[in-house]
């Protein structure tokens, strides 16, 4: 568990990327907390509850906090966490060093400098107009968003099986406006079609199983969704889904070896004693794809 410094360091780091923000205004609208940003689309977020959330709010100026009221305040810092250093972004350049690494969504975000990779592979891990991305566990898509309109790919398909995230989500698409470039399915990710226990904890902490027989959950496969005649070519698939990632590339041999796509997935849990990038490494070679494994366990596959 994070100790009480590194916490306090995270909560004051994000409390001066929220002051950097231009916000204009920040509310609650039904359930969901709110905000405006010069430059950005409405966004919307769980209202704040939490203590890191409060103490990221003690943190602020009285300048945000006349703006921003404090059940508003996850909100403002998913806008840094989430939407400006998006986790698709898998060469984010904005923080480096001992910032990035400590403060933000440290497995995501690893520069250019710390990939050794020539610089045709970084390109199939770059966006284009021609994109076409799977991310599997968008959470309340706030990446998402920010990958459309900084990157204009062609469509981005995001999976989300928490169905309050994925109302979120829905939200957030459409006051953005991009429900043609994003496609949204409330729905988990296995190695096989048909329903599993699905475990819903607070703030991205979910989880599916094939140990419990309650609280059933859809599920399908990475193959399956590709063989949606709505989804286009996938180009790129994102994982970040809690330890999933290795059942949902189970479900994915015939995408993994079509040579058209590139994987970026979260390899830094464990599953069954083993780091799940060791795990994807096995299964992706077995699939003819390359695979990387960055020093924080981010996994990458593509082929040449």
């Amino acid at each position: 568990m994070m100790g009480y410094v590194a916490l306090f360091q995270r909560a004051r780091f994000l409390a001066s990327e929220i002051e950097k923000l231009d916000i204009k205004n920040a509310g609650i609208e039904g359930s969901d907390a709110y905000i405006d940003i010069e430059g950005m689309p409405r966004l919307f977020s769980y209202r704040s509850s939490d203590r890191f959330s409060s103490l990221v709010y003690r943190l602020l100026s009285p300048r945000v906090r006349k703006i921003v009221p404090a059940d508003c305040c996850k909100v403002a810092f998913d806008v840094v966490w989430r939407y400006k250093y998006p986790h698709l972004d898998v060469f984010n350049d904005g923080l480096r060093g001992e910032t990035r690494r400590r403060y933000l969504h440290v497995n995501h975000m690893e520069t250019r400098s710390d990939m050794s990779l020539n610089v045709d592979v970084q390109n199939k891990f770059s966006y284009s107009t021609d994109s076409v991305i799977l991310d599997v566990g968008s959470h309340i898509g706030m990446g998402a968003i920010s990958t459309v309109l900084n990157y204009d790919v062609k469509q981005i398909v995001c999976i989300e099986a928490d169905e309050r995230a994925y109302d979120l989500l829905c939200k957030n698409v459409e006051s953005a406006g991009l429900q043609d470039k994003i496609h949204t399915r409330n729905i988990a990710i296995w190695s096989c079609v048909g329903a599993m226990s699905f475990s819903s904890g607070r703030y991205q902490a979910n989880f599916i199983s094939s140990d419990l027989n309650e609280d059933l959950k859809e599920v399908t496969t990475l193959d399956a969704i590709c063989n949606d005649p709505m989804v286009h070519d996938v180009t790129n698939i994102s994982l970040t889904i809690n330890r999933a990632e290795y059942d949902a590339v189970l479900g994915a041999k015939s995408i993994a070896s079509s040579k058209s796509v590139a994987i970026c997935a979260a390899g830094w849990y464990r599953y069954g004693g083993r780091y799940v990038s060791a795990l994807l490494g096995d299964i992706c070679a077995d699939y003819g794809m390359n695979t990387y494994s960055t020093s924080r366990r981010k996994f990458l596959a593509w082929h040449d």
